[in-house]
């Protein structure tokens, strides 16, 4: 499936979570056939001038986006946040990821560097946004309380237009839950994207990854209660 598009990938540069360099990534792109892929680490941009230079010389569209850490106030100091997967589709919208970091750091940086959905609003122009994974908390708290459906499913069909998106991925491991989520988006008439949410370039990366995360956690490998 060559016209396949990874819109949601965690390089090194997604400290202690992504594992790969950008060349590497691009590498395994390449070896599979894909002509684009998009680079959408936590919370930083700092991947997108290596995998611009490493694409350079090579046939595949580099996407320009960032999961970025999301709170109603970015203002308030409170450590819950969520995620949200944005892509920019121009030149405007890499602008405004930028003008977005920048405050992330600038004026929400509490744990992590955190926007909020005003501010996301507001430098919307040449953006595509993706609700996020179910870990992210975004599409949880959607399915569990319908008001909060109402609130930010109907604002960003809104202000996107033809460029939001309900994600669905593979951490959605029960059939059942992915039919809740695709319900709940052709029950706002909002298109759904299938996304991995890809964090090592190989499946031989696993390991490495899976280890790198027990140190992010200070888990233990064999503790039955931590993430994998």
């Amino acid at each position: 499936m060559t016209d396949f598009v990874h819109l949601h990938n965690h390089t090194t540069y997604s400290f202690l979570d992504g594992y790969g360099t950008p060349k590497q990534f691009l590498d395994r792109v390449e070896e599979i056939g894909h002509t684009a892929v998009s680079i959408t680490d936590h919370g930083n941009i700092w991947s997108h001038i290596p995998f611009h230079n490493a694409a350079k010389d090579r046939d595949i569209k580099v996407i320009p986006g960032i999961e970025f850490y999301i709170v109603e106030d970015a203002h308030e100091k409170v450590r819950k946040y969520f995620h949200i997967t944005v892509l920019a589709k121009n030149q405007t919208g890499l602008e405004n990821i930028h003008r977005l970091v920048t405050y992330s750091n600038m004026e929400g940086f509490y744990y992590k560097p955190r926007i909020d959905f005003n501010s996301l609003l507001h430098h919307s122009e040449g953006l595509i946004v993706l609700s996020g994974c179910m870990g992210a908390g975004v599409l949880l708290n959607i399915l569990e309380d319908s008001r909060y459906a109402d609130k930010y499913l109907t604002t960003f069909k809104r202000q996107f237009t033809n460029d939001f998106y309900i994600e669905v991925s593979p951490q959605h491991r029960v059939q059942a839950e992915i039919n809740k989520i695709i319900d709940l988006a052709e029950g706002y008439d909002i298109p759904w994207v299938s996304t991995s949410d890809t964090h090592f370039p190989k499946a031989e990366d696993h390991e490495a990854e899976d280890l790198m995360l027990c140190v992010g956690m200070n888990k233990q490998h064999d503790d039955p209660d931590r993430m994998v």
